[in-house]
């Protein structure tokens, strides 16, 4: 549950005892002690954004009017 000032201020904020935000928090430091884990979080992390980037190039070239050389 959240409070909110009439503009839109957060004033204040109730989470139940576990909140999943804390729960993935603790799995991800954890995952980071050890170094082959962070390895492959890392790897996952760089061929997610390779993909997303190749993607967003397709998109760019599909919609460009061809060129005349």
């Amino acid at each position: 549950m959240v409070w909110l000032s009439y503009s839109g201020k957060l004033m204040g904020r109730v989470e139940g005892p576990h909140s999943r935000k804390a729960l993935i928090g603790r799995a991800q430091h954890r995952a980071l002690a050890n170094s082959e884990a962070a390895l492959l979080v890392a790897q996952a992390i760089a061929l997610a954004k390779i993909a997303s980037q190749r993607s967003i190039l397709r998109h760019d070239v599909r919609d460009q009017p061809p060129r005349s050389v």
